[in-house]
C-alpha cells in the first residue's frame, strides 16, 4: 500500500537544529494540499564548499545516531542524502501578510522556529510564511539516497512523493 508524504530540501544548519530538538517549526512559503499529519522526509541539502550548512552523521551514537556539523572519524556526510523524517501534525502562518500589504512575524512562531523576526521578514518578501510544525523527528540510521525513493534530483523546497506503507510494529 502507498502512502502520500513529503519530500523537503532543508540546509544542513536547520537539520542540525531539527533533530537536535531545537527546531520546532519548518518555514516554507506554501504548504501541501494534504490533511495533517503527513510525514516529511527530510533531504539534507548539498552544499559546495564546508560552510554552516556542513552536516555529518556520527555512528558512534549506534542505535541513536547523532547529526554533527563536522567530520570526524566514524562520520559519514549527510549532505545530498535524506536523511531522517518528521510528522507535521500542524501548519500555521508564521508572518502573516495583511491587505495593506503589512508583513506581520508571530514573534513566538519563529522563535521557535530558530529565526529571527528581521530574518523571517527578509525570506518573507513580501508574502505569507507558514511554519509546519515539527514532531517526532527521526534521524535514520543510515542515510539515503534519492535514488531510493526513485528519485533523480533534490526537491527544489518540497514536493510530494509516493512510498511504500511501513507495516505496523
Amino acid at each position: 500500500m502507498e502512502e502520500l508524504v513529503v519530500i523537503a530540501s532543508v540546509k544542513g544548519r536547520w537539520c542540525l537544529k531539527i533533530f537536535g530538538l531545537l527546531k520546532l517549526f519548518e518555514l516554507r512559503k506554501t504548504i501541501p494540499n494534504i490533511p495533517t499529519p503527513f510525514k516529511v522526509l527530510v533531504y539534507c541539502s548539498k552544499v559546495t564548499a564546508p560552510n554552516k550548512d556542513t552536516c555529518f552523521l556520527d555512528l558512534f551514537w549506534g542505535a541513536h545516531p547523532k547529526l554533527i556539523g563536522v567530520s570526524i572519524k566514524g562520520t559519514i556526510p549527510a549532505n545530498g542524502k535524506v536523511i531522517g523524517e518528521f510528522m507535521c501534525d500542524g501548519v500555521e502562518k508564521a508572518v502573516g501578510i495583511t491587505r495593506l500589504n503589512y508583513a506581520i512575524p508571530h514573534s513566538d512562531i519563529l522563535k521557535a522556529a530558530c529565526v529571527s523576526d528581521e530574518e523571517a521578514l527578509e525570506y518573507a518578501s513580501g508574502s505569507t510564511v507558514w511554519a509546519w510544525h515539527i514532531k517526532g523527528p527521526k534521524l535514520y540510521r543510515r542515510p539515503k539516497e534519492l535514488s531510493e525513493y526513485g528519485l533523480t534530483r533534490a526537491p527544489q523546497s518540497w514536493q510530494y512523493l509516493k512510498i511504500q506503507k511501513e507495516k505496523d510494529a
